[in-house]
């Protein structure tokens, strides 16, 4: 035994031999051999768990899906209509301008309210329900609505103006010079008013 290990150390190269190349060492588990004998075979194993790889994505592609789903759906349902708007102030008539995105909807539809430095828009976007449909997605918001536009001056609710036409309701606020409560405005159309 004593001879056989002086000669097993006799065989092995030195680091600083140029026979010695310097291989990084692998994670156990990864080497051919033992992913090998871990499936079974070697072409065996790796179909399997191909196979394997791809069903569990799929599973995850459907429960992703089907949760993205699911929280559309609910974040749709909770928030409703909300129409957008823009407010601007014009120097050349001295008025404040509010813009509102309204489409699909009627005078009957929308109110308008105008206090001293709140301007109120509400009513409601009805869901086109008819029969012989089914609807396959749904993404337009349906359902009452109120927007609340807090005003940066004093406006006077007696010289509010305000025209719906092709889905935008425009409103044009003057700036206050008197005080006053809420009032109703009401709303016309571009060819009533003029």
């Amino acid at each position: 035994m004593h001879g056989r290990r002086a000669r097993c150390r006799a065989r092995r190269p030195r680091l600083g031999s140029p026979r010695v190349r310097v291989v990084p060492r692998r994670s156990p588990g990864t080497s051919p051999r033992r992913r090998a004998a871990a499936t079974g075979g070697a072409g065996a194993g790796r179909k399997e768990s191909l196979v394997d790889h791809r069903q569990q994505h799929d599973e995850i592609l459907r429960a992703f899906n089907e949760t993205c789903v699911i929280a559309t759906r609910t974040l749709y349902r909770g928030r409703g209509f909300r129409p957008a708007a823009d407010a601007f102030y014009e120097e050349d008539t001295g008025q404040i301008v509010v813009r509102f995105e309204l489409p699909g909807l009627t005078l009957d539809d929308i109110e308008l309210l105008v206090e001293r430095r709140e301007l109120v828009v509400r009513g409601e976007r009805p869901f086109p329900n008819r029969e012989n449909r089914v609807y396959q997605q749904v993404e337009m918001d349906y359902g009452p609505f109120e927007r609340r536009l807090r005003l940066m001056v004093d406006v006077d609710p007696e010289a509010t103006q305000a025209t719906y036409e092709a889905g935008i309701l425009e409103v044009r606020l003057s700036l206050a010079q008197r005080e006053g409560g809420p009032r109703r405005i009401p709303i016309q159309t571009e060819g009533e008013g003029e």
